[in-house]
């Protein structure tokens, strides 16, 4: 009878956990997961429908999901852009949204006066953007097609503000190259934004220019701030050739490159004479150019150095161009020599190629040196086969490729006949030394 008894209870006990234990497996498989693959697919759909709405965007869906639902779901209410994944397309790029920055940003304070590292003079603050609104401030950049590469044919550039591409967040000006794919176009792989520019907001001659920036130097990249001395608000006097003053760019990972141009738009076809690391070590030594000491970036990782912020200035007076990363002095150019007045057959070599001669007259001028020029900021990728194989996109290129800036300031020296046209916060062009 006992046994009987006990049997009995043993089967009811059975059967009562195995219930439970069904049940507790049902419950937990509708809670969302932790892992982050899958908690980046949630936070990349609800991120983009704030912005989705606006047909031209550039919005990005994280195709590495696993929810069949939320790429259908992102893509039905996309009218134009697209970035779902074709079958065909490689599988190994990679999109580290949720990649963690290693060192917290620093910047520097912005204060009225700053003195120069190297040269000891005093600059006083007279513009800058700190991006502390929350979308671009027009009366202080606009976007441009001063950049350009081979890339064209498989590269979107979007002028248009978009939460994945450009826009001001989280107190930065982010611009984000992204895998994309065209519907209408199936050689568009990748999506970035046009350069953006002060060429009708903000020109200006002499002076010291900061910007502190997070720069993916990466391969398949190509970031950069530069200026050159097209008309803009204020018009040129020299139309001769304008200039070009890279104050840093990094093709494609490896080093941090100052370079400098002249572009002889009067002649036929338009040519350039410029000055970089290499073309300096090739001729020994060019008429008022010092030793390069351009940033070797070989040994460090792509991720920790894509990664961490750095400062980027140009420091430019009536004598000489110098440019700085981290406070260190890059390289410096004498800009009362002229550095190619001995280039009688052309850029520094290459027109021999061409056979075409510099004038003279255009050889020994370096007015376009003390002109007005104006900013420019690029995050140009390489994808196109046509480019420099060493600098192209690889399936293991980490996306996005981001390029964020915390600020850019520019000082001047009140003791030197400087130069800056702007517009005001109403749009309102003012010239700063004749207010």
């Amino acid at each position: 009878m006992y046994k009987k008894i006990l049997c009995v209870l043993l089967a009811i006990s059975l059967v009562f956990g195995l219930s439970a234990c069904g049940k507790k497996d049902d419950t937990s498989s509708k809670k969302p997961s932790n892992n982050k693959e899958n908690s980046s697919s949630s936070d990349t759909v609800n991120s983009n429908e704030s912005v989705a709405s606006d047909g031209d965007n550039v919005t990005d869906v994280d195709s590495d999901s696993d929810s069949d639902n939320s790429v259908s779901d992102m893509t039905s209410i996309l009218s134009g852009f697209t970035n779902v994944r074709r079958p065909d397309k490689p599988t190994a790029v990679k999109d580290d949204d949720d990649a963690e920055t290693p060192d917290p940003k620093n910047p520097r304070a912005l204060t009225e006066w700053i003195t120069s590292k190297a040269t000891g003079l005093k600059y006083k603050y007279v513009w800058s953007d700190e991006f502390e609104g929350n979308s671009v401030d027009y009366n202080k950049w606009c976007f441009g097609i001063e950049s350009s590469t081979n890339s064209d044919n498989c590269l979107e550039l979007t002028d248009k503000e978009d939460e994945s591409i450009v826009g001001v967040r989280d107190g930065e000006l982010q611009l984000n190259g992204r895998r994309y794919f065209d519907p209408n176009n199936s050689q568009i792989e990748y999506a970035t934004s046009k350069s953006m520019s002060t060429r009708t907001t903000m020109n200006f001659k002499y002076g010291y220019v900061e910007m502190y920036a997070k720069v993916p130097h990466r391969r398949g990249a190509f970031p950069a701030l530069w200026a050159i001395g097209k008309p803009g608000l204020v018009e040129k006097k020299n139309n001769d050739y304008y200039v070009e003053i890279d104050i840093f760019e990094d093709l494609a990972g490896g080093h941090i490159d100052s370079n400098f141009h002249k572009w002889y738009t009067s002649l036929n076809p338009p040519l350039s004479t410029h000055v970089d690391p290499w073309y300096a070590a090739q001729y020994g030594g060019l008429p008022g150019i010092t030793k390069y000491d351009y940033i070797d970036l070989t040994g460090v990782s792509e991720t920790e150095a894509s990664y961490e912020y750095h400062t980027y200035a140009l420091e430019w007076t009536p004598e000489y161009l110098k440019t700085y990363y981290d406070d260190k002095c890059i390289c410096t150019i004498d800009i009362t020599v002229s550095y190619d007045k001995d280039w009688k057959d052309g850029v520094n070599g290459l027109g021999v190629g061409n056979n075409i001669a510099v004038p003279e007259a255009l050889r020994n001028n370096m007015d376009g040196f003390h002109d007005y020029i104006f900013l420019i900021l690029q995050n140009i990728l390489f994808c196109n086969e046509n480019n420099d194989q060493s600098r192209t996109i690889t399936d293991d290129t980490v996306f996005p490729i981001e390029y964020h800036i915390e600020y850019i300031r520019l000082y001047q020296n009140p003791d030197v006949d400087n130069g800056l046209v702007y517009k005001d916060a109403n749009g309102n062009v003012v010239d700063y030394y004749k207010k």
